[in-house]
């Protein structure tokens, strides 16, 4: 079975125009937002290992967008959070206005690879990356994400 990445965001994973001093504050705060996802069965576990996957090797993008991931048992499905800082952080040099973080169970690899190549793909798209560094709600953020890109 195909995941459909089109649905895996929703608005209450998704905060705008948040404030954080840095890198690791910035990750802290996207993974918290999956504290009420039932898929997440240890938050604390969870947010350690995205820390210590990114201090591994950045996962930021030149165009500003940073993809925090893991594969750990501590999800049983696969699950995606997006925050858009202003201002940006520093992720190794790199100034990020969007983090999606990405959390998938062992299992799931294929998943995990089809999440970060969707969104990969859909942060190529500089009008879609425009529009989503100034939509106003988190439901037009999932929104756009959602679209089918050209």
């Amino acid at each position: 079975m195909l995941l459909d990445c089109s649905t895996l965001l929703q608005p209450g994973a998704v905060s705008l125009d948040v404030s954080v001093p840095d890198r690791d504050t910035a990750i802290r705060y996207a993974t918290g937002l999956l504290k009420n996802d039932p898929a997440v069965l240890d938050l604390d576990g969870f947010t350690e290992s995205v820390l210590a996957r990114e201090h591994l090797h950045s996962t930021a993008l030149p165009v500003g967008v940073a993809f925090p991931h893991t594969r750990k048992s501590m999800v049983q499905n696969v699950v995606l959070s997006a925050l858009r800082l202003k201002p940006a952080v520093s992720f190794e040099g790199v100034m990020v206005h969007l983090i999606f973080v990405i959390g998938s169970p062992t299992n799931r690899t294929a998943d995990h690879l089809s999440v970060l190549a969707w969104l990969a793909k859909k942060m190529a798209d500089a009008a879609l990356l425009n529009q989503l560094l100034n939509v106003e709600t988190p439901e037009g953020f999932c929104e756009l994400l959602a679209a089918p890109t050209s």
